[in-house]
């Protein structure tokens, strides 16, 4: 929780609008591109350590989640690492190969605005899960309320994906249908299927 706490200093003092901004998003439909968007896929420094951030709060929220269906009062370090690094290489594996079907297919064009509102979300969760963890671990908060949150804001973010992708999804139902399976669903139930039983085991 500290590391994450120090990437939040790194981005403030990076970006301290375009943190705001990032923040917020969640909050925001439709989606409204941010200062960075337009040249996604560039890395920066900001964007790095934006990317570190979610993947240890997905994986703070993991690791806390397993420990509690599992029935234990603390969390080995070495345990975290673990999810950390399943989770890293899921979202990996998950960009390159977003970004190679659409390349291969020639769809990069109608297909960018749809990527970075969904990756911008995305972001955006992270920063409301490790506020949730924060108040999990330091208040009234209980696991309850914290998977509640997490599955509401998952399921807010799917729904101000379709808003925001209206024409797009409404046009090309069926491979948006494809997309979401193949993309979102299945990839997410691997990595659960693979973190809980590599921790468990």
């Amino acid at each position: 929780m500290c590391f994450l706490f120090l990437c939040v200093f790194l981005l403030k003092t990076t970006d301290a609008k375009l943190l705001k901004q990032q923040v917020a998003t969640i909050f925001k439909v439709p989606f409204v591109k941010l200062e960075t968007d337009d040249t996604v896929g560039i890395l920066n420094v900001y964007q790095i350590v934006l990317f570190l951030f979610t993947i240890g709060s997905f994986s703070l929220v993991l690791a806390f989640t397993q420990s509690y269906f599992k029935d234990q009062q603390t969390i080995k370090f070495s345990t975290y690492i673990t999810l950390y690094c399943f989770v890293f290489f899921y979202f990996i594996v998950k960009w390159i190969l977003e970004n190679v079907l659409v390349r291969l297919f020639v769809i990069k064009n109608q297909l960018k605005f749809f990527l970075i509102s969904k990756w911008s979300y995305l972001f955006s969760l992270a920063f409301v899960f490790y506020i949730g963890t924060i108040l999990y671990v330091y208040s009234f908060l209980n696991m309850t309320y914290l998977l509640f949150i997490v599955i509401l804001f998952f399921l807010l973010r799917f729904i101000f994906i379709l808003i925001t992708n209206k024409k797009l999804v409404f046009y090309k139902l069926f491979y948006f249908i494809l997309y979401i399976c193949a993309f979102e669903i299945a990839p997410l139930f691997i990595l659960f299927k693979l973190v809980f039983n590599k921790t468990h085991a």
